[in-house]
């Protein structure tokens, strides 16, 4: 009989952790909503390192976190990055659209995920997945902030018009965990 594979996922999103547990298909992923601390950096790895270490002090075992950016042609490729939640905030999707086009039309974006993975021992591992594609006006209805302005580079839908199965074939997410699912997969075995 084989031992079921099991991992604790550090988030307070749902949606993320259907979306992780869709693509790691083989795993049974376990949602701690415990609310770790986040640093507000352009470095999504620094940010998910600090949530790792905070996670040490409260969570049994192996876990994992993922943070999730937004980079912004228009603004150089660095904002607002991780800091993408803070932009919703304070201008929401529309805003968020509108500056892309008061900053001389220039869409370009490229949508970043990075997990990071801690053994419960001494071990951590950083992984990181991304896609380009470009921002438009907000279009279809999404439980993710930034879902219905993004639109990936091949498509003309945004995330929010495609759909979960959809996205889930084709996201920064699904670039990630692809990277995860076979580290989990062959670094982790028995």
């Amino acid at each position: 009989m084989s031992k079921e594979k099991r991992i604790v996922f550090v988030t307070s999103s749902k949606n993320k952790c259907e979306e992780a547990q869709a693509i790691l298909s083989n795993w049974i992923i376990e949602q701690s909503e415990v609310n770790l601390p986040e640093i507000q950096s352009l470095e999504s790895a620094e940010v998910v390192r600090t949530k790792i270490e905070a996670g040490k002090l409260v969570v049994d075992g192996p876990f994992f976190v993922e943070d999730t950016s937004l980079h912004l042609s228009c603004l150089k490729g660095r904002l607002p990055g991780p800091m993408v939640r803070l932009f919703l905030l304070a201008i929401g999707r529309e805003g968020i659209s509108e500056l892309c086009y008061r900053m001389g039309g220039n869409f370009g974006a490229e949508v970043r995920a990075t997990i990071g993975y801690y053994d419960g021992k001494d071990l951590t591992v950083i992984f990181q997945g991304a896609i380009k594609g470009k921002i438009t006006r907000p279009r279809g209805e999404s439980n993710f902030g930034w879902d219905s302005i993004f639109v990936p580079e091949g498509s003309e839908e945004t995330f929010a018009e495609m759909g979960q199965v959809e996205k889930n074939k084709i996201s920064h997410r699904k670039v990630v965990l692809d990277k995860f699912k076979n580290f989990l997969d062959n670094e982790l075995k028995g």
